[in-house]
């Protein structure tokens, strides 16, 4: 098997809208006093991490100690004074990391990954002021014990009333009945994105008011979550991931997104048999669609951005003024293959009138 991709992120972004507000400078002698909030996040940004809402792009079943680098840093400054406390410990309970395993020495990574999760879950249910926090959580949920933490899951989320983010990052196909049924007849109305494998599709039933799906692969190219998004998710907005597995569903997949998401405004191909003008022709009854994001296997990026801008400008009527292409990323996977997945977005700017 070729190797894994390293899941080390050097640079975290700055917190989105959904983030908790930036706490204030603590009121003390202590140095943070005379720093701007902005610069000291941007200290923090140097901590490793793997970003809450990044999906399992290499098909892990679990992830590294690396990503809980920044965790720890900020557990320790938050137990250095009092002053540093109230500046970070909101910021180191913004985000929960139940999928990554430390360690070998204490058994296989389920059982380690699998007694986080009870314990975090069951802190987050006994300890409401530390819930309350909680914008994103990552899990990773195996078949052995997963009874025990499928219950403790549903204790923590309930607990959460604030919690924005839920990424799925592994899901064996055999827990997809015990997952059903546990999120059956719950309701975590707060969430608004979701990443997650197709095996973990019943989840989005429990998530009336989400509103960014992003698919992180699966059997069944995602048609799986199009039925449950359209049996209970009717705020959907945004798509990525989710593709028909060969040509002759192509037409048949754009139909059925049609009909489960039809205020679609952003899509996100994870597929190199997306980059044809005829598959994005078939796109032309999203009313509402401004962004296109390909990314595939040794893209040409030129021959990209030609076919998403000419797409927009022919079936949507953008012009050169509004019309936004970036060129995202080039992120190495298999590297000893030598092989690179290219991202590009295509946007049509709405412009506002003044």
């Amino acid at each position: 098997m070729p190797p894994r991709s390293s899941k080390r992120v050097k640079r975290l972004a700055a917190p989105s809208s959904n983030s908790a507000p930036l706490p204030a400078p603590p009121s003390s002698n202590s140095i943070l006093t005379h720093l701007p909030s902005e610069l000291v996040f941007e200290v923090i940004s140097f901590f490793d991490c793997v970003p809450i809402g990044r999906p399992n792009d290499d098909f892990s079943n679990h992830l590294p100690p690396s990503a809980l680098e920044r965790q720890d840093s900020l557990r320790a400054m938050s137990q250095t004074c009092k002053a540093w406390r109230e500046f970070f410990w909101p910021i180191l309970w913004e985000n929960v990391e139940l999928g990554a395993a430390r360690g070998t020495g204490s058994g296989p990574w389920y059982k380690r990954v699998s007694k986080v999760l009870i314990d975090k879950c069951e802190g987050l249910a006994n300890t409401p002021l530390v819930a309350a926090q909680v914008r994103g959580i990552r899990i990773s949920l195996s078949k052995p014990n997963i009874k025990d933490d499928l219950e403790s899951l549903i204790k923590g989320l309930r607990a959460c009333p604030n919690l924005k983010v839920l990424n799925f990052h592994f899901v064996q196909n055999t827990s997809i009945t015990p997952l059903k049924n546990a999120f059956k007849g719950n309701s975590f109305p707060s969430i608004e994105r979701v990443i997650l494998p197709s095996s973990a599709h019943n989840a989005l039933r429990s998530c009336p008011n989400v509103k960014a799906v992003i698919c992180s692969g699966g059997k069944g190219g995602g048609m799986q979550i199009l039925s449950s998004i359209q049996a209970a998710c009717k705020k959907v907005e945004v798509l990525g991931g989710v593709v028909p597995e060969n040509d002759k569903e192509k037409a048949e997949f754009v139909k059925k997104v049609n009909k489960a998401i039809p205020n679609l405004r952003d899509i996100r191909f994870l597929n190199n048999g997306a980059n044809t003008k005829e598959f994005l022709v078939l796109l032309k009854n999203f009313k509402n669609l401004q962004t296109i994001e390909l990314t595939g296997i040794g893209l040409d990026l030129n021959e990209v951005v030609k076919l998403l801008s000419d797409f927009l400008r022919d079936i949507f009527g953008a012009n050169q003024e509004t019309l936004d292409v970036t060129r995202i990323r080039e992120v190495p996977i298999y590297a000893k293959h030598g092989l690179t997945y290219t991202t590009v977005k295509c946007t049509k700017v709405v412009l506002k009138e003044e």
